[in-house]
């Protein structure tokens, strides 16, 4: 076959995945099909040719794999030669032009529309396929989505998801929902979490709101259960970007206002904005720290193991977050834990307080018992366990003596009642 030309319209890259079929198809089959495609004089062409005609190409192949899931042949040779083109052509970077991206994820999403044969999902005959498609959009970087782009990236996200999804598909939506950061959807999925953070926001002032925006922002637009690198980098960037007082006056308003009191009829913390308030606990943890920012998190710690009649914890993932970030605040996050541990009674919360005890204690390089020492909730008790309070002119003395509680009231002359 004659080499590939620099420009390929729709038929030609037909002609090309028909050709690269018949050749590999004639000398592979199963495993062996990535080799046989790289034996083939068409495919070395191929790669030799402008990222414009290889993504054409793997366009093709992917209404290719949709035609023959459509009569019934997804399992034949052909549909297997097809997907090691599009797998084999995405493992190396190309340049797609915003044409490229619309059909790529229509291509994607026209061959799982398919009927399903032999039982199958109707994802399944083209899931294995997801990952390198998403991968191919990763790579463009920063760029200017077209709406069309947008809207086929948000059906796929729909046709992604399940009642119960493994953690791959989940990965898979994640990567979509960043691959829309930049568009004019929500960054938290309306509820009465996102209703409060965005009615707190509003109540702010101009340079707070900023902040704020831009704070959850960084928390929507991150990945994983636990901070990355990526992260930590988006966490240096808002820091340099805004003034320290107002960040952190944004971050604690922002936990604060989104512990709401625990409702069936609400249920639980969905799982994106449970991950955006895991996120801002994190953030929280490399803000300067000081009373108010502490009881903030504290207050996710024991309002995210709250449980929901029929249903669980309030946020498991907003509360073991909250601890993290407290075994990193130092002897004000002791106190939370502290608290914390004194209050939450389910096994799971125990375990995660402990453990974010153990981490504190060995960051302040003090032994576990000195640090439970520190974090025993005093309850405005002072250091001889007793706490006074003024009552006009009397005077109220709570004491612990001898193992017992005691309620004293001094009058102004000094006489005790």
């Amino acid at each position: 076959m004659t080499p590939i030309a620099q420009s390929v319209t729709e038929d030609a890259a037909g002609q090309v995945v028909e050709a690269l079929i018949a050749e590999t198809a004639q000398r592979a089959s199963g495993p062996a099909i990535p080799a046989g495609l790289r034996a083939s004089s068409v495919w070395a062409d191929l790669q030799k040719s402008p990222d414009s005609v290889r993504a054409a190409v793997v366009i093709c192949a992917l209404r290719r794999m949709g035609e023959l899931n459509q009569t019934g042949s997804s399992w034949s040779r052909g549909s297997n030669v097809a997907s090691g083109i599009v797998t084999g052509m995405l493992r190396r970077q190309i340049a797609l032009s915003p044409g490229d991206r619309v059909d790529l994820i229509a291509s994607l999403l026209g061959g799982s529309e398919a009927e399903p044969t032999h039982g199958a999902p109707w994802t399944y005959h083209v899931e294995h396929l997801v990952k390198p498609v998403l991968r191919a959009l990763e790579r463009g970087g920063d760029v200017d989505r077209i709406p069309e782009e947008k809207k086929l990236l948000r059906v796929l996200r729909e046709a992604l998801r399940q009642p119960w999804m493994d953690a791959e598909r989940k990965r898979w939506i994640h990567q979509i929902d960043q691959l829309l950061s930049d568009s004019d959807e929500p960054l938290i999925p309306a509820g009465p979490w996102a209703a409060a953070m965005q009615q707190g926001i509003a109540s702010q002032p101009p340079t707070v709101a900023a902040a704020g925006s831009a704070a959850i922002g960084v928390a929507a637009s991150s990945a994983g259960a636990k901070p990355t690198a990526v992260f930590t980098k988006k966490v240096d960037g808002l820091i340099d970007a805004h003034d320290a007082e107002d960040l952190r006056t944004a971050v604690v308003m922002l936990l604060e206002v989104s512990v709401l009191p625990v409702s069936a009829a609400r249920g639980q913390v969905d799982g994106i904005t449970g991950d955006v308030l895991r996120r801002l606990c994190w953030i929280a943890a490399s803000l300067p720290a000081d009373t108010r920012l502490a009881t903030a998190v504290g207050g996710w710690l024991i309002a995210g193991w709250a449980k929901v009649p029929g249903f669980g914890p309030v946020s498991q993932r907003v509360a073991t977050g909250a601890a993290w970030a407290l075994a990193r605040l130092g002897d004000l996050g002791a106190g939370e834990l502290g608290r914390a541990r004194a209050v939450l009674k389910q096994p799971q919360a125990v375990r995660s307080v402990d453990a974010a005890i153990d981490e504190a204690a060995e960051r302040l390089g003090i032994p576990r018992e000195e640090f439970e020492e520190r974090v025993v909730p005093t309850y405005g008790l002072d250091v001889g366990a007793r706490r006074e309070l003024a009552l006009g002119e009397h005077t109220a003395v709570l004491a612990y003596t001898a193992g017992k509680v005691g309620i004293t009231i001094v009058a102004a002359d000094g006489k005790t009642r």
